[in-house]
């Protein structure tokens, strides 16, 4: 690097009283920036020095911001250390400098402003394709498109200042009417998928039934002809629900076929050859599903008690004592869902009795009519906090799945399971809710 001689040194600053000063440039006046410690040319050297460390550094940040693929964001350095020139306790050529910062500010601010016109354009363009999303039948493919939408708008750079609001606010709206019209969506599939899930349960009670020996083959035969042809057009189930319930299905037929062998033979109940030995994993998994029946039992014993003061901990207990039991045969793997639909009951009521015991110190002197009415009003306030709840989930599961490079990471499956579980248990309160309003209703139509 140059070093300035004494004579390019004067030029640019001097020295009065002990005191060293900085020339002016520009609409800066002189400055004193330091003292005289050894001599005058020491002192004009030194500080030589330091507006050499300055230009390296000011040619240093613009190397930096040439290699950046975002010069943009390199703005506001280059304003910084162009105002800082005008407090810089330095001696030097501060013009080149000032000029070359002020150039390079120039250039950015006009690179920024085209981009941000072209990212108007490119966001005002996703607002139409967002807007033309709404009326779609095939809901899957439109959930894709809007990841897709999201995706860019997210990538996008800002806009121009003075739309970028207008643009911003059409945008949320329009995410937020899509959010909406899933959200109702979501609900009616659900029930629809409630109603399957009903239908193949009744199906599959109704070919228990048959399972008696005074039963007409040719009845069960035609019957299960029958269920079969009525299973297939129920149509398609959640993929937990059809797994446990086609297993029992089939363990069913597998009996009622073994049982009409039975009495077209004129034999008695009883399998037609001795029966083939268990394994030791299926006497274990068959000692496991009997320990869950008791616990099944117990814990429809608390339901009906409906004593529910201090039931949350012991459906936790419960709950944990569950999951250290040992698998259970496929066949039987139904009775999780009946042990997990009971928990959820006793678990709403005791929340519910908790709110009702916290919002009304004196709920014990409530008539039975206001009692109920005032059960109902809670409920219906858990259910509006529940909904707002799963909504901002939606949300939060629709952005990760839009941001993250892996859609079934664990972060997601976690957050979508999250959802799953309080989507069922606000099924619950709202079959408790229902339960509550048909009891006001009978006690208002009651003449006692």
């Amino acid at each position: 690097m140059k070093t300035n001689t004494n004579s390019e040194l004067a030029a640019q600053g001097y020295i009065a009283n002990g005191k060293v000063y900085r020339n002016a440039f520009l609409q800066q006046p002189a400055k004193e920036i330091g003292l005289v410690k050894e001599s005058d040319d020491a002192a004009l050297a030194y500080f030589s020095k330091r507006f050499e460390t300055l230009t390296a550094k000011v040619h240093a940040l613009l190397a930096e911001m040439e290699a950046a693929e975002n010069k943009g964001s390199y703005l506001n350095k280059i304003v910084h250390e162009k105002l800082a020139l005008a407090d810089a306790n330095a001696i030097g050529d501060f013009l080149p400098l000032h000029t070359l910062l002020a150039e390079k500010e120039a250039e950015l601010r006009s690179s920024i402003s085209s981009n941000r016109k072209k990212n108007t354009e490119i966001k005002r363009q996703l607002v139409a394709d967002l807007e033309a999303l709404h009326d779609p039948e095939d809901y899957k493919e439109q959930a894709v498109r809007l990841r897709e939408i999201r995706l860019s708008w997210i990538k996008t750079g800002p806009m121009l200042e003075d739309v970028e609001e207008e643009i911003t606010k059409q945008y949320n709206k329009l995410s937020n009417f899509y959010f909406e019209q899933r959200k109702v969506y979501l609900e009616q599939r659900q029930v629809v998928m409630d109603e399957r899930v009903a239908m193949v349960d009744n199906i599959i009670e109704r070919q228990r039934e048959l399972n008696a020996p005074d039963v007409h083959p040719g009845h069960i035969i035609k019957t299960l002809q029958q269920l079969a042809l009525e299973w297939r057009e129920v149509g398609q189930l959640p993929k937990e629900a059809y797994e446990s319930r086609k297993a029992e299905f089939k363990d069913n037929k597998r009996e009622l076929m073994r049982l009409i062998k039975r009495i077209l033979k004129n034999k008695p109940a009883g399998p037609k050859a001795a029966p083939r030995p268990l394994t030791p994993e299926e006497i274990e998994q068959l000692k496991n599903f009997d320990i869950k029946k008791d616990q099944l039992v117990a814990a429809k014993a608390l339901l009906d008690s409906g004593d529910f003061r201090g039931a949350y901990p012991k459906v936790k207990e419960m709950q944990a004592a569950w999951h250290s039991i040992g698998p259970i045969p496929k066949s039987k793997t139904y009775i999780n869902k009946d042990f997990i639909y009971i928990c959820d009951r006793i678990s709403e009521f005791s929340y519910l009795n908790k709110m009702l015991y916290q919002s009304n110190n004196y709920y014990f002197k409530l008539s039975s009519r206001d009692l109920i009415q005032a059960k109902i009003n809670i409920m219906k306030d858990i259910i509006r906090k529940e909904d707002t709840d799963i909504e901002a989930f939606d949300k939060q599961l629709d952005e990760m799945i839009t941001s993250s490079p892996d859609p079934e990471s664990q972060e997601i499956r976690a957050l979508r399971g999250r959802i799953n579980s309080q989507f069922r248990r606000l099924t619950v309160k709202k079959e408790i809710l229902n339960e509550l309003k048909t009891e006001y209703s009978e006690m208002l139509s009651s003449p006692y």
